[in-house]
C-alpha cells in the first residue's frame, strides 16, 4: 500500500525492510510505550539535547507550513498539537508511522512519514536519522523513566 509516498524516491524499496530489532524498539519501545500514556513524561534536557548537538540532529516540532517536502540527513520535523510537548508528539508520530508502514529501513538510515489523512496526501512527520542516531537518542529519554 505504497501509493505516493515520498519513499518511492528510495532507489531500491527491497532494503526498506525492518530487522528484528527495529521491529521490537518500534513495537515495544515506542509503541507500547505511548499505549501506557509514557511518553508525557519526557523531556529534551542536557543530556538530549548535547547528544543532538554533537551528532547534528534536529529533531522538532514545526509549524504545519514550515514542514519540509523532501527528506534531510539527520532531520525529522512533526506537527503536534498544543495540549502535548514535543517528545510526547515525536513519539505518537513514530507510533503512527510504524503502525502504518511509513518507516523503511535503508542502508544506515530510518525514513519515516507520518500523515493526517488515509490518503497519505497531508504529511504531519518527516524523518531521515541514522539508526543508531535514533536508538540512542531514543534510549535518553526512556532512561528518564527509570528516574520516576
Amino acid at each position: 500500500m505504497e501509493q505516493n509516498l515520498i519513499f518511492s524516491s528510495l532507489k531500491d524499496s527491497s532494503s526498506g525492510v525492518l530487522s528484528n530489532d527495529d521491529l521490537h524498539f518500534f513495537y515495544y519501545d515506542i509503541g507500547l510505550d505511548n499505549h501506557t500514556g509514557t511518553p508525557v513524561i519526557y523531556k529534551d534536557n542536557k543530556e538530549t539535547e548535547a547528544y543532538k548537538l554533537s551528532r547534528k540532529l534536529t529533531i522538532e516540532a514545526v509549524e504545519q507550513d514550515k514542514l519540509p517536502s523532501n527528506f534531510q540527513d539527520g532531520k525529522i520535523c512533526f506537527v503536534k498539537y498544543s495540549n502535548e510537548t514535543d517528545v510526547e508528539a515525536f513519539f505518537r508520530h513514530m507510533r503512527n508511522a510504524f503502525a502504518h508502514y511509513n518507516i523503511k529501513h535503508h542502508g544506515d538510515f530510518f525514513f519515516m512519514n507520518d500523515f493526517y489523512d488515509e490518503k497519505c496526501t497531508k504529511m504531519s512527520m518527516i524523518g531521515k536519522i541514522k539508526c543508531n542516531d535514533l536508538f540512542n537518542y531514543c534510549n535518553l529519554l526512556l532512561k528518564q523513566r527509570e528516574s520516576l
